[in-house]
């Protein structure tokens, strides 16, 4: 007897959280209907090998050589035996009841995808870094949407959703040219409407995820990020504006782009990177003694700060490689594209550098010194 579900889980062969996914899913009241497809996109095929024993017998592991969540997903809907498709990530772990919301979304008429909802895990919330995330927005909030909302792509998130084979396979899939992280799942979300299909927001059917909340990984996700925007930018010129996605309130000290500029741009380590890039170091290594002063909210609005300048770097760094890896007639007009959007209309990213500068070069080896520096700096310019 066939599965009426698929749950299609990509992974880069990391176990992470994903035995306490499969564990919650091996308990769950749908059990029995479900099969469960870990597509293994790491390059060493970490789970393909022997490891595939350890997991449970309605569990099977896909080897997927092309690189890309896409492809990994694309690779188990094609495997898949199941007449709906839930797709999760390998560190969201289902509460109860996702299923059953999911399918009675599904169900409830045709052409219908189910998109859960999604909650920064305790670990998360408790990191000062997974406290940036939330706050900058860089994980999905969800607080303005109404349950059964429609959503557009730009709300679209591939971590926690459902959709029918059938449905599925009218909108084509993810795109395979996304070949690293980021822009997929919009990409994805935008041929919906155009195939028929509703994409509706299911706020009951939640997932705590289990997010890497470290800068580290996270300057990798945005360099990548930043090069899979270039793709989709090109495939999508409707949407163009939605690339230049690090644009936050001036009011949180930093300014947006110029499309002109980053053809052009150094993006060498400067004085304000240094400066930012030692000051987060600085919280990390010795937060445990000085957890008192980073929570004051002088010192944490500077740390942000600090986040989201690293952060940005590395998107527009990867922006920029994934611009110059371009032929050159195309990259000039996508580069003429993006000059004609509301990216025109921006402040530059050396504006950006100089503000923060005059805040971060404050920062010394000594994490108190800076503090109260900070402190001196806001009260004078509040003054002024």
């Amino acid at each position: 007897m066939k599965p009426e579900i698929s749950v299609i889980i990509p992974t880069l062969g990391q176990r992470g959280m994903l035995p306490v996914v499969l564990g919650t899913l091996e308990k769950s009241p749908y059990a029995g209907e479900l099969e469960v497809l870990i597509v293994d996109n790491s390059p060493e095929g970490l789970l393909s090998g022997s490891g595939k024993e350890s997991f449970g017998g309605f569990v099977r592991v896909l080897d997927c050589k092309k690189s890309g969540a896409a492809s990994a997903r694309n690779l188990g809907a094609r495997d898949a035996e199941g007449e709906f498709l839930l797709f999760l990530d390998d560190d969201v772990v289902p509460m109860p009841g996702l299923i059953e919301e999911h399918l009675k979304c599904v169900k409830a008429g045709p052409g219908r995808l189910s998109m859960g909802k999604m909650l920064p895990a305790e670990s998360v919330k408790a990191s000062l870094f997974g406290e940036f995330l939330i706050f900058y927005g860089l994980l999905p909030d969800y607080k303005d949407i109404k349950e059964g909302a429609e959503l557009s792509c730009e709300h679209f998130n591939s971590s926690n959703f459902m959709i029918s084979r059938e449905n599925y396979s009218r909108a084509g899939g993810f795109n395979e040219g996304f070949d690293c992280y980021g822009w997929e799942d919009v990409e994805f979300g935008s041929r919906l409407s155009a195939n028929g299909i509703r994409s509706l927001f299911s706020g009951k059917s939640l997932a705590a995820h289990h997010v890497e909340s470290n800068l580290a990984s996270y300057l990798n996700k945005m360099k990548l990020m930043g090069r899979s925007a270039v793709r989709f930018a090109g495939l999508h010129p409707e949407l163009s504006r939605r690339v230049n996605i690090l644009n936050y309130d001036a009011d949180k000290g930093l300014f947006r782009y110029n499309i002109k500029e980053i053809e052009g741009l150094d993006l060498g380590e400067s004085a304000a990177l240094k400066a930012a890039r030692d000051f987060a170091g600085s919280i990390e290594s010795g937060r445990a003694a000085l957890a008192g002063f980073y929570n004051f909210g002088v010192v944490k609005e500077v740390l942000f700060e600090c986040y989201a300048l690293l952060l940005r770097h590395e998107y527009l760094s990867g922006f920029k490689e994934g611009l110059l890896s371009l032929p050159d007639r195309e990259r000039k007009e996508l580069v003429s594209l993006l000059e004609n959007s509301e990216v025109s209309k921006q402040s530059s990213l050396r504006e950006e550098a100089d503000a923060l500068r005059k805040t971060v070069i404050l920062a010394d080896s000594h994490p108190f010194k800076f503090f109260l520096s900070t402190i001196k700096s806001r009260l004078i310019r509040r003054k002024n």
